[in-house]
């Protein structure tokens, strides 16, 4: 699969599992997840040509962990391209609604980023760092993942967050794999605006 098509597999992806599934008639169980075969038969009967294959590779070449692909039955193993019915997909994070990711609090790295819109700055030092519309706030244990997120809305910057004194503080924490991190908020006291 060439990078386009891997690109607009993964935002359609996204745009389903993470913000709006009902737009195609799907129903995730209270942890975000669908069976594979039924999201397929799903977007077949909207209109939309995907294949199993597709969704591997997306997954297997992501730069992140957007999503999560496994047995249903963990005692058994297979291949799901062979085999869909035997898999569940759902988004790792990002939801715009109400998902049980069934993940455990854990203590954070002492130093996280949160990279934005240069516009943004003002706001989040008076307001912190809030969800807005998503479940959690995305935190990354190095600089240049949240410069990546940043850029996405013009010139970024950066900010690092004391996690440390936030975990301290009964705030929590959970790691989503890649140095990706999540939380519900960021306190402004919590911040430093990183220089240039």
């Amino acid at each position: 699969m060439d990078a386009k098509r891997r690109k607009k597999v993964s935002k359609y992806l996204s745009k389903i599992l993470r913000h709006d599934p009902h737009r195609i008639g799907l129903e995730l169980d209270p942890g975000g997840w669908v069976n594979l075969e039924t999201l397929l038969s799903t977007f077949r009967e909207y209109g939309v040509e995907m294949a199993a294959e597709e969704i591997v590779d997306v997954i297997q070449k992501s730069d992140k962990p957007r999503f999560a692909l496994e047995p249903i039955d963990k005692e058994e193993s297979g291949d799901p391209v062979a085999n869909p019915s035997l898999f569940r997909i759902r988004a790792a994070y990002g939801h715009s609604f109400s998902v049980d990711l069934e993940r455990k609090p854990e203590a954070p790295p002492s130093v996280l980023y949160h990279g934005t819109a240069a516009q943004f700055v003002g706001s989040i030092q008076q307001e912190g760092l809030q969800s807005m519309g998503r479940q959690f706030v995305h935190l990354y244990e190095y600089p240049e993942g949240a410069w990546a997120v940043g850029r996405r809305k013009g010139r970024s910057r950066l900010f690092s967050v004391n996690a440390a004194a936030m975990y301290a503080d009964g705030y929590a924490f959970y790691h989503v794999g890649e140095g990706i991190w999540l939380t519900r908020t960021v306190p402004p006291g919590y911040l430093q605006l990183q220089s240039i």
